[in-house]
């Protein structure tokens, strides 16, 4: 293998990258670039730093070599989902934050099934929580709206990120990123209804 580096004290470089502080697409300085060179493919890492906010991010970047059609591979460390801030929520149950925290990092990182799966498991965390004794999670989130404190619209919303979760475990499914982003608003939607229903949904 061949591996090439720069580095400079000055700008080599200007990209737009998805800044984990500023939440969009900002432009980036590359500070620091080593590319590594395989038979099959290469690898770019790359040091890079908002010009807004002065963030850095570390960028991994992988494509093989002689197929122009296969598009760039990015990975950004830390991990982050495009322009969405985490709830920042000291209401949630410690056990309920963490699957949180860990639902987003899969989906940052791209471990989909991992994150659906783990929305089930928040979902039914949410339902035990709320003292709903049905036999099994459909039941309990019906008991949910029984008792009023789900609408029957957010409850057909859990109902559909439940049928993921269970096609995630049982059969592997894997649902999109796009739909995984929407899946979290229905999280956040459901976890700020129940622990801090003072703040716009």
């Amino acid at each position: 293998n061949s591996q090439k580096e720069t580095s400079s004290n000055k700008l080599i470089d200007e990209l737009k990258v998805d800044c984990r502080e500023c939440l969009r697409p900002t432009k980036h300085n590359l500070i620091h670039s080593v590319e590594v060179k395989e038979l099959e493919w290469n690898e770019k890492y790359q040091i890079v730093q908002c010009m807004g906010c002065e963030s850095l991010s570390f960028r991994r970047i992988t494509f093989k070599n002689n197929q122009s059609n296969d598009k760039e591979e990015i990975y950004l460390y830390p991990s982050r989902i495009k322009g969405r801030q985490k709830l920042q929520l000291e209401s949630i149950p410690p056990t309920i934050a963490q699957i949180y925290e860990e639902i987003h990092l899969a989906i940052s990182n791209r471990l989909l099934i991992v994150a659906t799966t783990g929305m089930r498991t928040l979902i039914e965390l949410v339902c035990n929580d709320l003292n709903s004794t049905a036999g099994n999670l459909k039941g309990k989130i019906d008991d949910l709206v029984r008792r009023q404190l789900l609408t029957p619209k957010n409850a057909n919303n859990l109902h559909k990120l439940r049928d993921f979760g269970n096609n995630a475990a049982h059969e592997a499914n894997i649902q999109s990123e796009n739909t995984l982003n929407r899946c979290i608003d229905i999280i956040e939607h459901l976890l700020k209804d129940i622990y801090s229903p003072e703040i716009p949904s």
